[in-house]
């Protein structure tokens, strides 16, 4: 299958966005995206000084590219493995000690059954469905799509929290659909949901089997 020629990695910020932005309504259908169990907010952390803690910066476009890739394709080892063992020892700290491997390995196990294949990540370019942004809680999400030549096209809202300046992943959301959906349909009715990434509280985001 032919691959899209990756691009963004060679444009500036503000072009790379302006280029891989999708319409309006394409963000609207939430359905799409968002996993009910989303890992509540947490409390800000306020260190001994009183001072609230540093906000992290937004990280550029080629970090938030392999961020978006290394955790979607090691997503996509422990899925063909059925090993949650590695992506667990790359989540956030406050998720992988709530979360053993095993815990993972169910949360994922619908793209486990549909044997969901997300090697294409690693040379398709994702276009941004929402603009990368830090959120209340400092909080890093990615929201966006890859779309391949043969019309199919894999959904992801990705989420990362700082720990020590590093971006680790918090949770995950991942679904595939015809990219014609993808784009721009106000209704989830082409789309095949193929998964929802978090667990609740009581067992947060990705890693694997014990």
């Amino acid at each position: 299958m032919a691959f899209c020629r990756v691009r963004l990695g060679v444009l500036s910020y503000a072009t790379a966005l302006s280029l891989a932005l999708v319409g309006p309504a394409f963000g609207q259908d939430k359905s799409l995206w968002f996993s009910e169990r989303w890992p509540p907010a947490s409390s800000p952390v306020v260190p001994p000084s009183g001072k609230p803690a540093a906000r992290p910066s937004l990280p550029d476009t080629d970090n938030m590219l392999i961020l978006i890739r290394t955790s979607l394709l090691t997503l996509n080892d422990a899925i063909l493995t059925g090993n949650f063992t590695v992506l667990r020892d790359r989540v956030a700290p406050s998720v992988r000690d709530q979360n053993p491997a095993h815990q993972l390995y169910r949360v994922f196990a619908r793209l486990i059954e549909q044997k969901v294949d997300l090697r294409a990540t690693a040379v398709l370019t994702p276009e941004m469905a929402a603009v990368p942004a830090i959120d209340g809680d400092g909080r890093l999400n990615l929201t966006g799509v890859f779309r391949a030549p043969d019309g199919t096209g894999v959904n992801f809202h990705l989420v990362f929290e700082s720990v020590h300046r590093q971006w680790l992943l918090y949770g995950a959301s991942v679904s595939t659909a015809a990219t014609a959906n993808v784009a721009g349909a106000t209704s989830p009715a082409g789309a095949r949901r193929t998964t929802a990434a978090t667990p609740p509280r009581s067992a947060p985001p990705p890693a694997g089997r014990n």
